[in-house]
């Protein structure tokens, strides 16, 4: 099923380097380490049974963490 979200937003962040998030500690999360980030945590929902379709609700502090979930 395709995703026209995650294709047009996140698809094109795989294997850039470029920055892309400028935390307040000095630390930068670069356009692939969100886009790994996203992967890690859509293998974890598909493992624990999300299937497409599927609505997933979180109460999250505001990390790139939260972006990517």
């Amino acid at each position: 099923m395709p995703n026209p979200l995650f294709d047009a937003l996140f698809a094109p962040l795989a294997g850039q380097n470029r920055p892309l998030l400028h935390l307040a500690g000095g630390d930068v999360v670069s356009a692939d380490d969100l886009y790994r980030l996203i992967a890690r945590y859509a293998h974890v929902l598909r493992a624990e049974g999300v299937t497409t379709g599927d609505r997933v609700a979180v109460q999250i502090a505001k990390s790139p963490e939260a972006l990517a979930f």
